[in-house]
Formats: structure tokens, sequence, C-alpha cells
């Protein structure tokens, strides 16, 4: 048997505070590794030791097999865990780590190497008699040119792939040569791979997935399976255990699979096999996971197994602590990701500071986070900010619990997702289990014209919060109205500025009440009530509860899951302006600034190239995915200030056009 003495976690966030727990219980040292940007995050607060890497590119720090080996090495460290994504699924660096005395908390790089590479899993699938849905693979310029052989809709994947990068869906033959480069560029940026491959789309089909644990002892059991159906562009979004959709027979088919395809390999640590389940149930493998998966938790909960222990005990040789037989579930599980992204703009990326955040705390609850007050959320990470996993007695019962849970919690500061995961919980079809891997994407703009409205009646609480915080409190308890406006005061005026645009607010007594027109509606507000960074007030007789911070000269405000940011005395510095308006008329700036921190990945038109409307002059790279900066109407490129490769900051000037109509104008509609 292996020793460990001190524990090198070669990652960072939530998985490695999650590492970090279970390690630290099991008596070990545990040293993290950090770059300038995280500084502030838990993962490195909690470590008895947390290094600093000088640079914040992924290239030179946390994609560097040799830098992650040598500080492991010089920390006096004699294991490492790799966490997921990164290196993770890298044969060559659980090699590396094991040609230099150093335990690789994991899979043998042997099972690595056949399973973690999602084209020789296919192929070992296949052998093994598990259905695999056909695939077409190839060089990457071949596969382009493929358009006559297949029968659309189709997914192109990265061999090296995980978490939904280098993934698309083709619904046409025309787009095949685009989304084909576009996977093939994400693959190689996160991956290091360019390699992808072709694989026909299941319609309506369910995401289910297998938990295995092995040991160097020949034993391997399951963990019974979890449900990833709710997906948005095939990133996993709900995850929940049992998969109450489909039958017994179907489950124990895909458990003997599964096992049977570990069994192949001498599998010996933990891992997931993942299969897509149709209507009929018949069952294909997709992959298989050679490390532990973002939602194992959901495994921990109803099983009550600690997985990362058992990966520890497995790296260092110990047998299995269970047997198939001792392996019992109870209740149901469901995980919600969180992350830092704006639903309302094509889920864009929104990096940035962490003012605030507050979960509440209950046995049926657990919060999985790398996050503290002040933390910094780098641009070059996943978005993830927390997973958010509850427990009830029942799927319905769970689904109650969840939604009560995503209602109790605020994050402020940065943009989220969680009004969007609070209007997936409510829908009937959700909480009546008629899901699949579509279910998302077929409601897209049915999810987000109700997230629009809910925006909408946040915007204007915020803005009530605002003005009670700033012209009506006055930074002290009320007594009443009269004491906050004054005696005799009739009516008040004030102009709002927020990232979005101005907003007017007037407002007058009546009697012990608040008359206030938010942009001409009216509103009712009283028992406004402020502790510490705290409002609740009653509008139009509905009692709300405002959470915010003073930072500099702005407000953030956090109002029913929606974070806002105002000013009353300039406008917003970070406000971007590309177009002013003149006598109700548009005339467009003949600049475009970048909309969000990235890295310019390809340029289509250089200086002197005409351009028109609509058509894409470069493209941004930002948290793995890529955004394209259109030109506003028909225009020459006057100058190019960027280049390939260049990371750039949010508001920098990208491109200047002429216009072909130097005097162009345009209707403003409002």
């Amino acid at each position: 048997m292996k020793e460990i003495k001190s524990i090198f976690i070669a990652n960072r966030g939530e998985i490695a505070v999650r590492i970090l727990k279970t390690a630290r219980e099991m008596g070990f040292r545990v040293v993290t590794a950090f770059t300038p940007d995280d500084a502030e995050s838990l993962h490195v607060k909690l470590a008895d030791k947390a290094v600093c890497f000088e640079h914040n590119t992924l290239q030179q720090t946390f994609l560097s097999a040799q830098k992650l080996v040598e500080t492991a090495l010089a920390e006096g460290c004699n294991a490492v865990h790799p966490g997921y994504g990164f290196l993770s699924e890298d044969y060559r660096f659980a090699e590396l780590c094991r040609d230099k005395g150093l335990v690789f908390i994991g899979p043998s790089t042997n099972s690595i190497r056949m399973l973690g590479d999602k084209s020789s899993a296919r192929k070992i699938a296949g052998s093994a008699g598990i259905p695999v849905l056909a695939g077409i693979e190839g060089e990457v310029d071949i596969l382009a040119c493929k358009t006559g052989t297949l029968k659309f809709p189709v997914l192109v994947k990265a061999v090296a792939g995980g978490g939904g990068k280098g993934l698309y869906r083709i619904d046409r033959a025309e787009d095949l040569a685009y989304y084909v480069y576009r996977a093939s560029r994400e693959a190689t940026s996160y991956f290091g791979d360019e390699r992808i491959y072709l694989e026909p789309f299941l319609e309506n089909a369910r995401h289910i997935e297998v938990q295995l644990l092995g040991d160097r002892h020949g034993n391997l059991i399951h963990l019974f399976e979890r449900e990833c159906s709710v997906q948005r562009l095939h990133q996993k979004v709900i995850e929940e255990a049992p998969a109450v959709s489909i039958s017994h027979k179907c489950k124990k088919k895909i458990y003997d699979a599964a096992l049977r395809l570990g069994k192949l390999v001498n599998y010996d640590n933990v891992g997931t096999v993942e299969f897509l389940v149709d209507e009929q149930e018949n069952y294909y493998f997709l992959e298989m996971n050679t490390r532990i998966q973002v939602e194992h938790g959901v495994t921990e909960m109803i099983t009550g197994i600690d997985l990362v222990r058992q990966q520890i005990l497995a790296a260092t040789e110990r047998p299995l602590e269970y047997k198939q037989e001792d392996v019992r579930f109870s209740g149901h599980v469901m995980e919600a990701r969180i992350y830092a992204e704006n639903p309302l703009h094509d889920f864009r990326r929104t990096p940035g500071k962490v003012l605030y955040i507050k979960f509440p705390e209950a046995n049926y609850l657990r919060v999985d986070t790398n996050l503290v007050d002040l933390t910094l959320l780098p641009e070059v990470y996943d978005s993830l900010l927390a997973k958010v996993l509850v427990i009830g007695n029942n799927r319905k019962e769970t689904v109650s619990i969840l939604k009560e849970v995503l209602k109790q919690s605020d994050i402020l500061g940065v943009q989220h997702n969680l009004c969007y995961l609070e209007t997936i919980i409510g829908l009937e079809d959700f909480y009546k289990n008629k899901i699949d891997t579509n279910f998302l994407d077929t409601r897209h703009k049915f999810l987000k014209n109700i997230i629009s409205q809910n925006y909408n009646n946040a915007l204007r609480n915020g803005l009530l919060g605002y003005l009670s915080i700033h012209f009506l409190v006055r930074n002290k308890q009320p007594v009443n109205v009269w004491e906050l406006i004054g005696y005799g005061s009739l009516i008040n005026k004030a102009v709002i500025f927020g990232e979005t645009g101005q907003y007017i607010l007037e407002w007058k007594v009546e009697s012990e009440k608040v008359q206030v027109f938010v942009e001409g509606q009216k509103v009712i507000i009283e028992n406004i009530v402020l502790a510490d960074n705290d409002i609740t007030l009653i509008a139009n007789g509905k009692k709300q509860h405002i959470s915010f911070e003073l930072i500099d000269s702005a407000t953030y405000i956090c109002v029913d899951r929606f974070n806002f940011r105002f000013r009353s005395d300039a406008v917003l510095d970070e406000a971007r302006i590309d177009r002013e308006v003149l006598n109700g008329k548009e005339k467009l700036n003949p600049v475009i600034l970048s909309p969000l921190f990235g890295k310019v990945v390809k340029i289509n038109y250089r200086e002197k190239k005409k351009v028109e409307v609509g058509e894409t002059i470069l493209i941004l790279e930002s948290m793995k995915m890529e955004n394209f900066i259109k030109c506003p109407d028909a225009a020459t490129v006057k100058k190019i200030w960027v280049e390939e490769g260049d990371q750039v900051r949010e508001n920098q000037l990208l491109v200047e056009l002429e216009f072909q109509n130097e005097n162009f104008m345009k209707e403003v509609l409002y």
C-alpha cells in the first residue's frame, strides 16, 4: 500500500474546496495553488499552504503539467488530486506524476488513456457489446466537407472534451464547416487537442449516467445513476437522483453495461459512464469520465458515500470499503448549478467581484462553492459560482424544497442565473418530470419572456430600494414618513442612472405613505425598514426584501435574484457609448468597443475591406464561449486596433469604421 502524507490539489474553485475538506478530515496536509486574480478565493484561505502562480493564463498554470508537478514536489507533497477539468483526464499528466514519485489520485494511466479519450472509449464500448451511436471521425478539414454523407441533425464533439466545450448541434448541411472549425478551435483552446468527431443527434432522449467505484484489487461496483437531462446547449444545469423516468429493467441494463466497460480496462477509481436513453428505453453509450464529476455530490447525498475519500483510498491501493450489496440510496436529491451569466443576454459570462453571498442553512441543503464576500471571479476560468443540492423524500418534495432555497439565496455584485433556475423549477413540465435533453433549448424563448417580465418588476423594485436608501431613509431608521421626507414637502424628483439607461422617479407624501412615480407608473410604498445592508418595504401592498452594498459612488442592489448597479450623481463611468441620439434619430458611432473581457480568437476583415450589415468582423472568446462582434451597418474597416490572440478588457476599442453613408441615421424605436 502507498502512504499519503501531503496532497497537492492541481485545481481551483469549488472542487478544490470540496477535495480539501475530505483530505483534512482524513488527516492530510493540503496545498493549493492560485493565480493573482484568485487570491481571495476560499480554496486559498482554507489550505495549509497556498502557492501563488505568477501568471493568470491557463497554459502557464493549471494546464501546465510540468508546472503543477514541480509545485507539488517543491512543497513537499507526495500526492496530487487533479479534480475535474483542466488536466484531470490527461493520461500524460497522470504518467508524469507517477514518474516523479507522486501518487496520482485517480485511475490508472492506462484507464485514462483508453477511456478519457472519447474516440478510444467509443471503440472499447462497442467491443464490449454496448450500443454506440454511429459516428464519423477524421481530420478537421475532411469532416467539414461531409455535407453529402450525413443525416441532420448531428453533433460535433471534441474528442478530449467535457463540460459542453467544443460541442454543437448542427441542423443544416450549410452550417457544418462553420461549427466543425469552431468546435476544433474551442477544443484546442480548452483541452490542447484539436480532434473532433461527428455523431447523430438523438431526439427526445434522456441523459443518464452511472457512477462507478473501483479499486486496484479487481473490485468494481456502481453507486446507481444520476439524471442530467436538463441541459442548455449540452451543458448540464440541473441534475438529480434517482432517475424516476426510466424503468428498473432499463436501469439494470445500463448498470451492467457500465460495469462491463469498467471491468474490460480494470478500472480502479471513481468514474462515470454516460448514456442516452430514448423513449423506447433503448440506451447508447456516450462517453466515460475518468475523474470525479461536477455533480458527484448528488450521489454522495443519496448514498451517504464520500467519493473523494474513496478516490484517495483507491489511490493508496486499499480495497473498497463497500460491496455492491452494501450500497443503498434514500430519498431524492437535486442539484442546481449557479453560474455568473446573464440569461437575458444570451447567457453572456459576467466575471467580476462577488460583493455579498448568502444561502439558507438547513440539514436538507448542501452548498458547494469557492466564494466568500469580496471574491473576484476571474474571466479566464469557468463561470460556476456555486452548486446548490437539496434532498427530499420524493421528487416532487425535492422540487418544492429547491424552489424555496433558490428564493432565499442572494448573490450581489455579478449577474447570475438564479432567476433562470427558479423559472425552470417553476415550470409545470419540469415538476411533472416531462424532461429530455432538448427541454431547455425548445423552451428558450418562453423562459426568456418570463425572466424578462420578472426583470422589469425587479428593476422597478430596485429603483424603489435605491430611492428609499438615498432619498427617503437618509441612512437612519425612520420614525414616520413625515420625518423621512420633511413636513410640508409635497414632491421630489430624482434621475437615477443604471447600466442600461436612466430613470426618472418622482415622489410625494400621501398620508403615512409615499406615492412614487417610476417612469410614470404609480407605486405606493410604506413601512420602509433599513437594517445594515438590507432594506424591506411594502410596494403596492406587497412586501419586498432588498440587499445592497455601497461601493464608491455606486450602489449595488440585489432584488428577486436580479442584480443592479445604480448612481444618481453622474453617468456610469463604465457605460458603453456606441451611438448618440439627436432629435429622435440615432446616429451610429464609427467605433466598436468590446462588450466584455475576452480574447480575440479570429479577425475576419482587415483594414480597407468592406463589410456588410450584420457580418462578423471578429470573434471574442470569453469564459470559453465565442462572442461575435458584428458590423452595425454597411461600412469600410478603417482600422483594426487589436490582433488575434490579444486579451481585451470591457469597453476597449476594437474596430474603427467608415460608414458608406457618413450621415447614416435610423429611427429610434421605443
